[in-house]
């Protein structure tokens, strides 16, 4: 084996080592849900995993939520949850929601906040404002 070939694999799995993908259970959060703690299946704590989300959406999972994290060169981040207790949308739908129960329901042509039309109501608000001259 040539020391090219060798310097090669340890470069593969130096790789290895900083590519990483796991699951486990939210334990808690901190700085507003920018940092996470998961208890892995080893039944060891993983701590300051950072809250990966789409830009403009912020959120902080409940303990007890199911984390799939990542480890990339040395940074740990976690990528998303499953909460078995999230509320179902139809196809082509999304819904934001809290641990409360408020909710933002985008469905068809609709806005839902907490279960009221809000476009409806800002027109309903619009058509008395106009029948007020204001």
């Amino acid at each position: 084996m040539s020391r090219r070939f060798g310097e090669q694999l340890s470069i593969i799995g130096q790789q290895a080592r900083y590519n990483q993908c796991s699951v486990g259970s939210v334990s808690s959060t901190s700085g507003g849900g920018k940092h996470i703690c998961v208890s892995n299946t080893k039944d060891s704590e993983l701590s300051n995993f950072m809250n990966i989300t789409p830009y403009g959406f912020s959120s902080a999972p409940t303990s007890g939520c199911m984390a799939f994290t990542i480890v990339s060169n040395g940074k740990t981040g976690m990528v998303g949850v499953f909460d078995k207790g999230k509320p179902s949308v139809a196809s082509g739908c999304c819904m934001m929601y809290s641990s409360g129960g408020a909710t933002v329901y985008c469905k068809d042509d609709k806005v839902l906040i907490n279960d009221i039309d809000i476009l409806e109501e800002i027109y309903n608000i619009k058509k008395r404002l106009k029948s007020h001259n204001i």
